[in-house]
């Protein structure tokens, strides 16, 4: 479920998104970072791309005042500035990268396709826990994976959206809130899933933002 938690306006919210225009010619270098942004035509699509300059994840979901019914994961590589990522189930990811933003096209597996862009945060700081998180587990011999994403907003807001896809039918399930400064999301029905930060969402502790592990392995507050 998407939603917007410390008091930002959703129309604030979707502007202050928008990628930073810039010409091809502002990055001859292949993109590097993490990506958030909004999809156009997608009530409360969110797309995160994060890549070293040579392997790419990117991650979708929607949901926004109900439960979420798109969640897609693609990997692949960079040539030069273009992304060109494809999925198992046929769906794939165009885009072209700037120095401060990425724009393109993603086509889901049932056909339908949808414009992006998504801005460059070089740092990511908030009260809250910003990023792209991923996480798997295997319930009763099926295998699920979970994707989140947290876009920090003005006044200290967060952005965030996520869902949990079931591997064996396709389905996408609703997440639960996640505590992404503990890296856990309580999923009914499946139980506790373990949070990773991809890029640059956590410490290199594994911890979120006023957190830290114990001796237990957990992250638990400061």
């Amino acid at each position: 479920m998407l939603s917007l938690i410390a008091g930002a306006a959703p129309v604030l919210a979707a502007r202050s998104l928008k990628a930073v225009a810039y010409s091809p010619s502002e990055a001859q270098d292949p993109p590097h970072g993490d990506y958030f942004g909004l999809i156009e035509g997608l009530a409360g699509g969110l797309i995160a791309v994060s890549t070293n300059g040579t392997a790419v994840l990117a991650y979708l979901c929607d949901g926004s005042g109900h439960a979420p019914t798109v969640a897609q994961w693609f990997r692949g590589t960079v040539a030069g500035r273009a992304i060109a990522l494809h999925a198992p189930n046929g769906a794939r990811l165009q885009a072209t990268a700037g120095a401060r933003g990425v724009a393109g096209h993603v086509t889901l597996a049932n056909g339908r396709t949808f414009a992006f862009s998504a801005r460059k945060f070089e740092a990511l700081s908030s009260p809250h826990q910003p990023g792209l998180y991923r996480s798997t587990k295997t319930v009763g011999g099926t295998k699920y994976v979970g994707g989140w994403i947290a876009i920090p907003q003005s006044a200290g807001a967060l952005l965030r959206g996520g869902a949990v896809l079931d591997q064996k039918t396709g389905a996408v399930l609703a997440s639960g809130s996640p505590d992404f400064g503990a890296l856990r999301a309580f999923v009914p029905g499946l139980g506790t899933f373990v949070l990773k930060g991809i890029g640059g969402a956590v410490y290199a502790d594994g911890c979120g933002i006023g957190y830290h592990r114990n001796v237990n392995g957990y992250c638990v507050p400061n």
